[in-house]
């Protein structure tokens, strides 16, 4: 570009700039990658050669330009006009000062989610550096904005630093960049027991995650009742209470979420509600929340919004609509795929949600495929349903996935496991209780399944409660009760390794109840080579070789 003008002041002096612009933007008008590079150049080099009463006058104007309504049909349009103006802001030198709450909308609403990071970076660990005196002065305009609102809301006093950290922390939040998230509250976090919360939920504990943050809210209401309450500590109460919740959504606690929810004051808490209560299942319950919830969720929301309603269309006892549940499906699948497009294009942490919706939306489609076959009495409905079971057994979450997407997808399938038992249990005219067993066998090894992934995630007291509802199901087979004791004791023989011994006397004295007539030889010799290593553990090698002699003998 600077050639082309040299080129032009030499050859052409009557040739001006005017003259340069316009069939340079009719150019740009055909193709959207020319148009971006274009202005990614011409941008920054014209603010740089703008005087500074003419940067204040053009800074006082773009940024209400870049955060204005208007630019809400671009949200889907890649690249989008507001994307490449603001990335042309950030080249800007002297550099245009934006406040953090706009930087963090723009990051979340047009694809900036990278750009804003780093802008809030900048904000929050270096707000001196490299700033203007034009900078400067729109920032100490903001200051005053921010003193004025201070006179009509005593609780906003935060300096732009903390702004800046504040929006940071939600954009590495929604980013799922959860080491740079534990990083920053390692630096803002007032309380001591914030930082080892954290800590313990960036390695799973999660129990001992739920206690700290517990711990942290219980100093916190004495403070306040001591000497009243710091505002900029707003947010990290907030988290000690999002934290608290995804904590007891990882350890499985659905009964105590659903109280939480329930009982938090008048505007409770529907949202929570909704996500604990298909679980139990109380359905009414669940209905009520989704209409109050309807009333206003947050867009990212909106799939799962079509996920609940598909689940009451084919669960609700009293207001089946399986009819609807294509519609639903296919709502849904288009929302995931457009949230999925506001996302960065590298694949990263923060696609998960969206990767494991797919499965959930998936798996709702099929449910109703199960339940149409069965109660319309379809002709391939027994070969369709034994289908989609062996599906569901061999389509798993990946073990890293976090333990709450595992019940959310074990959880549904519970609830139409039980389905096809009952149905042919009810079902007069099929004399054969086979086909009852299949249900009732899959129900089983989904809850021993998950037990087992609980105690790979080092949650073994999830694992044993969930064990321990194998026994909620009628006639359980052979086979399933001699995995759940065998998960059993694997449960205890790794908490021996923090609780001591006495755990492996837990697991010893769990083999030495159960009545092994019942079992194949097979798994009667598992038995007792269990029994000889826990024996063997416990430090009573005699008793440990009768065992190795009785099995060998």
């Amino acid at each position: 570009m600077n050639i082309f003008m040299h080129f032009y002041s030499l050859e052409f002096p009557q040739v001006k700039t005017v003259h340069f612009l316009g069939p340079l933007g009719q150019l740009a008008h055909m193709d959207s990658s020319l148009a971006e590079e274009v202005w990614l150049n011409f941008f920054p080099r014209a603010w740089r050669i703008l005087g500074d009463r003419q940067r204040e006058t053009l800074a006082a104007e773009l940024v209400p330009f870049v955060c204005s309504g208007i630019h809400v049909l671009q949200k889907d349009c890649h690249p989008s006009a507001v994307n490449t103006f603001v990335e042309a802001l950030s080249l800007c030198q002297p550099p245009v000062a934006i406040r953090a709450p706009i930087l963090k909308y723009l990051g979340k609403s047009h694809n900036l989610w990278h750009r804003s990071a780093l802008l809030l970076e900048q904000l929050a660990f270096d707000p001196n550096g490299g700033v203007h005196a034009n900078a400067i002065k729109t920032r100490r305009d903001q200051l005053e904005h921010l003193e004025h609102l201070s006179d009509l809301d005593p609780s906003v006093n935060l300096t732009p630093q903390q702004e800046a950290m504040d929006a940071l922390s939600e954009m590495y939040s929604l980013l799922k960049e959860e080491d740079m998230w534990a990083g920053l509250w390692h630096k803002k976090a007032k309380y001591q027991e914030t930082n080892i919360a954290i800590a313990y939920e960036q390695q799973g504990f999660f129990e001992q995650a739920q206690g700290a943050y517990e711990l942290a809210m219980s100093k916190f209401r004495n403070d306040h009742s001591a000497g009243g309450c710091n505002s900029a500590l707003q947010q990290e109460v907030k988290l000690w209470e999002d934290h608290w919740v995804r904590s007891s959504k990882e350890l499985n606690q659905w009964e105590i979420l659903l109280d939480y929810g329930n009982t938090k004051g008048p505007g409770n808490n529907p949202q929570l509600v909704l996500e604990s209560a298909w679980r139990s299942p109380n359905w009414q319950l669940m209905k009520e929340s989704l209409q109050q919830v309807e009333a206003g969720f947050p867009r990212e929301m909106a799939w799962k919004m079509n996920l609940y309603r598909g689940y009451l269309a084919i669960c609700h006892p009293d207001d089946p609509h399986l009819t609807m549940v294509e519609r639903y499906v296919e709502q849904a699948s288009t929302l995931c795929m457009k949230d999925w497009r506001r996302l960065p294009r590298v694949v990263s942490h923060v696609h998960l949600p969206y990767l494991q919706a797919a499965q959930q939306v998936m798996e709702l489609q099929e449910a109703a495929q199960i339940h149409q076959g069965l109660l319309h009495g379809r002709t391939n409905s027994l070969h369709d349903m034994k289908a989609i079971v062996k599906t569901w057994r061999n389509r798993l979450p990946v073990i890293s996935d976090d333990l709450s997407h595992w019940s959310d997808i074990f959880t549904w399938r519970q609830h139409h496991y039980q389905f096809i038992a009952n149905h042919y249990n009810n079902d007069q005219q099929d004399s054969s209780s086979n086909h009852s067993m299949l249900g009732v066998h899959a129900s089983a090894q989904a809850i021993i399944h998950f037990g087992k992934v609980a105690r790979k995630h080092s949650l073994t007291g999830v694992c044993l409660e969930s064990l321990s509802r194998i026994y909620t199901i009628a006639s359980v087979p052979i086979v399933d009760c001699f995995q759940k004791i065998r998960q059993q004791v694997k449960c205890y023989v790794q908490t021996a390794v923090t609780l001591g011994k006495s755990e492996l006397q837990e697991g010893l004295e769990v083999i030495e109840s159960t009545n092994l007539k019942y079992f194949t030889k097979e798994m009667t010799a598992e038995f007792y080579a269990l029994k000889g290593m826990l024996l063997s553990q416990i430090g009573r090698s005699e008793d440990a070789n009768k065992v190795s002699f009785h099995l060998f003998g």
